[in-house]
């Protein structure tokens, strides 16, 4: 239903045709009913040329009236003619400068009818493909120049949109393929916050390898308690290698304080 609304919306508010939200709805299975009742037509004409004209007529003969047969004798009453004339010119100047905004604001009525039309076309090829429109607000409202593939890419791995602004708030320049191999791999935002709260500066295939491994935020801080500095290079391979906070901290407490994280991997399958 909040599809539904979204295009019932957009034809209300003129940003789409009847017709176009009509095959929206019809491509997202919904029953097609757009409201008819709200949707305004402005029909504008250019004005018209002898308007001009009839205006600047009648005022000149309403001044040759008042001034009688004769025509103007007195300085008052040529002052009255120039006027009668000048209001006129002033008249058929702005009804001149009105067409030309009425031209201009047709061909951009043009322009955006043709622009509105590739996006309904757009939107209703995503629905047939299981692409919600509010899928494609929300994530235009974070990125607009994300294209129509790279939409379909987010939508079929499983990237929502608040996943989305969330890693772009802590990676503002994250791509597209960057999105997907994260969210591929499980990393959520909250682990990417508290990654960079122990490595300010991991990076995001970093946080992929940590992901893959199964390491935990709270495992890289018990290690870290126990051996000190650790990089994310020695977390990754004490998690690959099944090293468990438990069994380092023992080595520790046996006297070997300061060990290095290769001789806990040797000492972990029996090497030392």
């Amino acid at each position: 239903m909040d599809e539904r609304r979204t295009v019932l919306q957009m034809v209300a508010e003129g940003k789409i045709s009847v017709e176009d939200g009509d095959r929206l709805l019809q491509a997202m299975g919904e029953p097609a009913d757009p409201p008819r009742e709200h949707v305004r037509h402005a029909d504008v004409e250019p004005a018209d040329e002898r308007l001009q004209r009839a205006i600047g007529d009648a005022i000149s003969e309403a001044i040759a009236e008042g001034l009688g047969a004769d025509g103007p004798q007195s300085a008052e009453e040529r002052l009255q003619v120039d006027i009668g004339s000048a209001i006129s010119d002033a008249i058929e100047d702005k009804l001149r400068r009105l067409n030309r905004d009425v031209a201009r604001l047709g061909r951009r009525v043009v322009r955006k009818r043709k622009s509105s039309i590739g996006a309904v076309d757009e939107i209703v090829s995503l629905a047939s493909m299981g692409i919600r429109p509010d899928f494609i607000r929300d994530v235009r409202e974070i990125d607009p120049d994300v294209g129509i593939d790279e939409l379909v890419r987010l939508a079929e791995n499983g990237v929502r949109a608040d996943f989305m602004r969330d890693v772009r708030e802590i990676h503002p320049d994250v791509g597209i393929d960057e999105l997907v191999t994260l969210a591929e791999n499980g990393v959520r935002a909250d682990f990417i916050r508290e990654m960079r709260d122990i490595f300010v500066d991991v990076d995001l295939d970093e946080l992929v390898e940590l992901a893959e491994n199964g390491v935990r935020p709270g495992y890289v801080r018990e290690i870290a308690d126990v051996l000190g500095d650790v990089s994310v290079d020695d977390i990754v391979t004490l998690a690959s290698e099944g090293v468990d906070v438990r069994f380092v901290r023992g080595l520790v407490d046996a006297g070997l304080a300061g060990i290095s994280v290769d001789d806990v991997v040797r000492r972990r399958h029996g090497d030392a």
